[in-house]
């Protein structure tokens, strides 16, 4: 474990050489819009790579698009996939490919660190669960066998969510491979950002408080200018769900005018 003065050191250094190898101008990172078409949306893959590039310092200029006003460049070559990180000449779809990048061209790297491979390992699945848990079991499908297999998804996120919190437990000093902010965090907040509110919503779950060490990280991480500064509104976020789960026209109006409320709020 580094001492006290060697990380102030380290984050000397790393200030240093982040000065030097900066970009010339603001890194740009299109983005799914939210329900005005303006404002930056829920995804939170999104939110990964801005967390990625906020930890390393880098100016980001981000631009949402609608789905019927993404750009032609955009459409024409990276088939509208976005987030779309866009850095001089050189431009990146897909988040993981995004941080990587970042990770190869500025520092502090944030992928290399000890302990990422045990990170990663339990923190990737956790999305991925939520995801099928949340999109299942939609009102007016309440069959046994759909509550049934509702429950399995339930299960298997919970498991995942167990695994993450054992990890946690040993390694998370605060950060998922410990001091450092890592590429593993920046994906793994905005998940358990979306499991917080959108669980809530439409599933009614709440992570378990027998996991202390995921909800003490949480609070931490939660609660940083980092991660303040990017996420977006819990209004958005079930808004991005709401539309995803396909859910009754009726109720997707209702959290698309509470999320246009919430965007108009928050610019006065």
């Amino acid at each position: 474990m580094l001492t006290r003065r060697a990380l102030r050191a380290r984050r000397s250094l790393i200030a240093a050489i982040t000065i030097a190898t900066a970009p010339a101008s603001a890194l740009q990172l299109h983005v799914k819009a939210g329900p005005d078409g303006r404002s930056i949306g829920d995804c939170p893959f999104a939110h990964a790579v801005r967390l990625a590039a906020g930890a390393k310092g880098l100016p980001v200029d981000v631009h949402p698009h609608a789905p019927d006003a993404k750009p032609a460049w955009l459409l024409d070559n990276h088939e509208g996939k976005m987030p779309c990180l866009v850095d001089g000449a050189d431009i990146i779809t897909e988040s993981r490919r995004i941080a990587a990048f970042l990770d190869e061209r500025y520092p502090p790297s944030l992928s290399g660190l000890p302990g990422i491979e045990a990170a990663e390992a339990a923190a990737q699945p956790v999305f991925g669960a939520f995801a099928r848990y949340c999109k299942s079991c939609k009102e007016g499908s309440l069959t046994a066998e759909n509550v049934a297999a509702e429950s399995e998804l339930k299960k298997a996120l919970l498991l995942h969510l167990c695994t993450l919190d054992a990890h946690l437990a040993v390694a998370a000093k605060p950060y998922a491979c410990g001091e450092a902010f890592s590429t593993a965090d920046a994906f793994l907040l905005p998940a358990l950002y979306h499991i917080k509110v959108a669980g809530k919503a439409f599933k009614g779950f709440e992570i378990p408080v027998q996991f202390m060490a995921l909800h003490a990280y949480m609070e931490h991480a939660m609660a940083t200018s980092l991660f303040t500064e990017s996420a977006p509104t819990p209004e958005m976020v079930r808004w991005g769900w709401a539309t995803a789960r396909t859910d009754d026209s009726d109720h997707k109006a209702r959290v698309r005018r509470t999320a246009l409320a919430a965007v108009q709020t928050k610019s006065v």
